[in-house]
């Protein structure tokens, strides 16, 4: 998945947003369950994997072999993720446009706040 519709929009004046469609929580989860998405930049490559479990349970990997559960939630339109591990709450975007699913981080963050979002047919292999 490339993030060059991104700058294409960009461009245009357009922001993301305008450009693409912003999921809804069941939207969200109708795309994402029982599958499993690398996550990463285009110029850094992939860095974690997520996997969608039923009831909108997940599982986090950052490739490193371990794993940490967690379940997301809508939260007034924004996909909130919360894990087993980690007292922090993460809250995202997502957006659809012709079947690619792009991912803004609403956090602090350094850089482009959009990850790329690229389906895997391979489940997770890691332990807990």
């Amino acid at each position: 998945m490339s993030l060059r519709p991104l700058i294409l929009f960009a461009g245009l004046g357009l922001s993301a947003a305008e450009a693409q469609t912003l999921l809804s929580g069941d939207a969200f989860d109708a795309y994402t369950a029982g599958k499993t998405f690398l996550f990463g930049h285009t110029d850094q490559g992939d860095y974690g994997a997520e996997q969608y479990l039923p009831d909108r349970h997940i599982l986090w990997s950052n490739l490193d072999g371990t794993c940490d559960g967690g379940t997301w939630f809508d939260n007034n339109g924004q996909t909130c993720f919360f894990y087993d591990h980690s007292p922090y709450l993460q809250c995202w975007n997502f957006y659809l446009e012709d079947g690619e699913l792009t991912a803004e981080f609403l956090g602090v963050t350094s850089g482009s706040p959009f990850y790329t979002v690229n389906e895997t047919d391979e489940p997770l292999s890691c332990t807990p």
